[in-house]
């Protein structure tokens, strides 16, 4: 296993973040190249709440599956993995107020490969590791935009 993690400071307040990387359905705003196709249940987020995203990498496309693990409101929430070349991989976003409206938001991936797809994990801890900065600060550029969304 490899642990990849990334840390910003986003100037919203902790609420407003939270929401934003807990909901999959935000998902598609910040992973280019990813579309949210099935989440059950439908409502609010809970612990087994699951959901899948088809990805675009590499020029392939695949789908990956998700349930979420950890859910602790305006703190935690961690997903997963249940289908792709990172099954059994934890992708946990954690908030934490470091001001009125500032949050420190932290992501750590527990990166996990199995079967062939051993043979490949340097590669794909390469590409993850420059994903996830992309992402993260895909996250503060939309939330500190006017693109934000309402919350």
């Amino acid at each position: 296993m490899v642990t990849i993690k990334d840390t910003i400071v986003v100037e919203r307040p902790v609420e407003a973040v939270w929401r934003f990387v807990s909901d999959p359905n935000y998902t598609p705003r910040w992973f280019e190249g990813a579309c949210v196709i099935r989440r059950a249940p439908e409502g609010s987020l809970a612990i087994g709440a699951t959901f899948e995203v088809a990805v675009q990498a590499g020029g392939v496309s695949q789908v990956i599956g998700a349930r979420c693990t950890v859910l602790d409101q305006n703190r935690t929430v961690a997903w997963q993995f249940t289908s792709g070349p990172t099954e059994h991989s934890t992708d946990t976003w954690c908030t934490e107020a470091v001001g009125e409206s500032l949050t420190r938001l932290t992501r750590a991936f527990d990166l996990r490969v199995s079967g062939v797809w051993t043979l490949l994990q340097p590669i794909i801890v390469q590409g993850t590791r420059k994903a996830h900065a992309a992402e993260i600060k895909n996250v503060k550029r939309i939330l500190e935009s006017r693109e934000s969304p309402s919350t």
